[in-house]
């Protein structure tokens, strides 16, 4: 299982679960923004067999593997996502408490696209 250093530790911190059907849930019980609901839901699946479930986790595990977990693999959803919570973050649209769930979902993506 990959760690989701951005995620996981910073919610195991506050108690959340790890488990990638409790932490989607968590994640999208902890935001009011609808939008920002669905991006979770898009970027966390649940039953998920690869880290916490995260597109983040799935860009990780490709990338070290070779291995596609879908047909075209999941490095142009994470840009996209990527693109779309840095426009949700500038709109000033989300609350404080949105915004802190954002800007970590979105840091663990910048991590997994990066080329490290």
């Amino acid at each position: 299982m990959v760690a989701n250093r951005f995620i996981t530790n910073e919610m195991m911190d506050t108690g959340l679960e790890k488990s990638p059907t409790s932490l989607r849930r968590q994640l999208l019980d902890s935001v009011t923004n609808p939008k920002l609901k669905k991006r979770i839901d898009q970027l966390y699946r649940p039953n998920a067999k690869i880290g916490t479930g995260s597109t983040a986790d799935a860009i990780r595990h490709e990338r070290r593997t070779g291995e596609l977990l879908s047909s075209k693999g999941h490095t142009q959803k994470g840009i996209e996502m990527r693109n779309a919570l840095r426009k949700d973050l500038q709109s000033g649209r989300l609350n404080d408490a949105d915004s802190v769930v954002a800007r970590k979902i979105l840091e663990d993506l910048e991590d997994a696209l990066s080329d490290k």
